[in-house]
């Protein structure tokens, strides 16, 4: 799987400087019949040991704020989630250690007096209170289960968890699918074949490594941009339509093969002077115009001022040490270009 900023979030890199994606700008309403307000986000707020609060959401959506340090063992946090659509909460204590395995993972569990589930839904802004997350420890840790009697909170239960395939409620991106001691989020090759996720498209069901399988994610670089609108799905930069390593169906998951690059190179000040000269004479001097070809010339410091009135308007550019310079890498050119 690959990383949700991967190189956001991709995405496999997450130094838990996480951005927060999804979770910003202003969320809209509308008025129903009754008079009450409906709202397409709402804000989750507590307080926590200093902590990551990550949500994973069943649409593909993922979402993430880092709580605020308020001089206390309680720091506060709000995070805005999508309105009547199931996610799931993870946090992590000592989330700023680089080394991930240090990372102290709680996922969550709700329970509303009836059902004990790690899915919600959201009808209007709730607060959770303070939730006593674990200081000690290591890694991925029991889930856990936090009473809610705020009517804010739906919880539900599915037979089958698209983001936790296995049902022990650690979603699967927390999981450590090659058994390296590293979870999926943090690792680059989570199936182990020495291929990173990024390029390696016999890797599991979920591209991008948000927890969530490819059928059930319809945001498959974790960008906030749902694929049907994105044109660049893997954060590279480049538009879909003109790149080759894209991860887009269109492309048919071409991966660009790595370029050799030269082991040494090699500083050429004439090469580096003479750059000019091919606007006029062609690359490596070799002309495909009127202009004279000047690949092989052996006597350029006299000829240089003695030619064309702009070639010699040109040639004042230069001191007779850079001409020489010039001279010397023409020498070294085939008139023929070979």
């Amino acid at each position: 799987m690959k990383r949700p900023t991967k190189t956001l979030l991709t995405a496999y890199s997450l130094s838990l400087s996480f951005i927060l994606l999804g979770c910003g700008g202003s969320s809209t309403s509308t008025t129903t019949p009754d008079n009450t307000i409906e709202k397409s986000t709402y804000l989750v707020s507590g307080t926590v040991p200093g902590t990551l609060i990550e949500a994973f959401c069943k649409d593909g959506g993922y979402h993430s704020v880092n709580s605020t340090d308020n001089g206390t063992s309680n720091h506060p946090f709000t995070i805005e989630l999508p309105a009547n659509i199931d996610c799931k909460l993870i946090m992590t204590t000592n989330e700023n250690d680089p080394d991930s395995t240090k990372h102290i993972v709680t996922p969550i569990l709700l329970n509303d007096g009836t059902i004990t589930s790690s899915y919600f839904q959201l009808s209007k802004d709730t607060d959770m209170g303070n939730i006593p997350l674990s200081l000690t420890g290591e890694g991925v840790q029991i889930p856990l289960t936090l009473a809610i009697s705020d009517d804010g909170f739906q919880v539900n239960e599915f037979s089958y968890d698209p983001l936790d395939t296995d049902n022990d409620n650690i979603p699967n991106v927390y999981e450590d699918d090659d058994n390296d001691g590293i979870t999926n989020i943090h690792d680059e090759d989570d199936d182990g074949d020495g291929i990173e996720d990024r390029l390696d498209s016999d890797n599991d069901k979920d591209s991008d490594g948000d927890g969530i399988e490819n059928d059930y994610d319809n945001d498959d670089d974790n960008d906030g941009i749902e694929d049907s609108k994105d044109n660049d799905d893997d954060n590279d930069g480049i538009e879909d339509s003109e790149d080759n390593d894209s991860s887009n169906e269109n492309n048919n998951n071409t991966i660009t093969p790595t370029p050799i690059l030269p082991i040494s190179y090699k500083e050429d000040a004439g090469r580096l002077l003479g750059s000019q000269c091919a606007q006029c004479h062609g690359t490596n001097g070799v002309s495909v115009n009127g202009w004279d070809s000047i690949a092989g010339e052996s006597n350029l410091l006299d000829e240089i001022f003695d030619d064309e009135p702009i070639m010699s308007a040109q040639a004042h550019g230069y001191t007779n040490e850079e001409i020489i310079l010039i001279g010397n890498w023409l020498q070294t050119l085939s008139k023929n270009n070979d």
